[in-house]
């Protein structure tokens, strides 16, 4: 009975020999088996940055005009249109005006706008710097319109439209002079702005209240 032993023992060394063969040891080669284990682990391959947050940190900032120093010369454009065109709606107050308080405004309107303008232009040669022509806009179209419906105008019609224009005009011009200040560092133009805003201030302060007496519209 024991002589089949030996036979049993070889044919039990040849299965395992089979059966090793068919199930191979794991390796321990760390190089991924498909191309595919990058997608588990994103980000670590170097190969593809990562997103930017909303999808925008990798477009330039478009620049801003808020912050930035305008060029003097077109302060002083700005500055020319105003006085300009408040010497102009002034000399129409003088011959159109029916209350004697408008006359005595437009008159003061012509005068004190002349000299702004002459201190700006006394400015601009001192510093070598030269005025353009005023801004041809949206602005500049206003104050012509302003300008022939004023001339249609008499009696206590035009000094009502009159003194609400000059309310608006003067509020709108004192808030450009301040920005203006704000904005520029030269500061012998500063100092001129600054005594721009004085003579505007003036003039909006007696315009607002020449608005109440005549009974227009509440200037803003």
């Amino acid at each position: 009975m024991h002589r089949h032993r030996p036979l049993l023992a070889a044919a039990l060394l040849v299965a395992g020999a089979a059966l090793a063969q068919s199930n191979p040891t794991p390796t321990t080669d760390p190089t991924p088996q498909s191309s595919g284990s990058s997608t588990q682990r994103p980000g670590l391959s170097g190969t593809t940055p990562p997103s930017p947050p909303g999808g925008q940190a990798m477009t330039p900032p478009v620049s801003s005009a808020l912050g930035t120093t305008p060029a003097p010369a077109g302060i002083l454009a700005e500055l020319h249109m105003a006085n300009q065109s408040e010497v102009e709606l002034g000399k129409i107050a003088e011959q159109r005006g029916h209350d004697k308080a408008v006359k005595s405004f437009g008159k003061r309107m012509v005068k004190d706008h002349t000299a702004l303008d002459k201190e700006a232009q006394s400015w601009a040669k001192k510093n070598k710097v030269t005025v353009g022509p005023p801004p041809q806009g949206e602005d500049m179209q206003k104050m012509q319109e302003l300008k022939q419906h004023l001339q249609t105008l008499g009696g206590s019609e035009f000094d009502k439209a009159y003194m609400q224009a000059m309310a608006e005009d003067h509020a709108g011009d004192l808030k450009n002079v301040q920005t203006f200040q704000q904005e520029t560092t030269d500061k012998s133009l500063q100092k001129l702005l600054k005594n721009a805003e004085k003579v505007i201030a003036s003039h909006k302060k007696e315009a607002d209240k020449l608005v109440q007496k005549l009974g227009a519209s509440a200037a803003r």
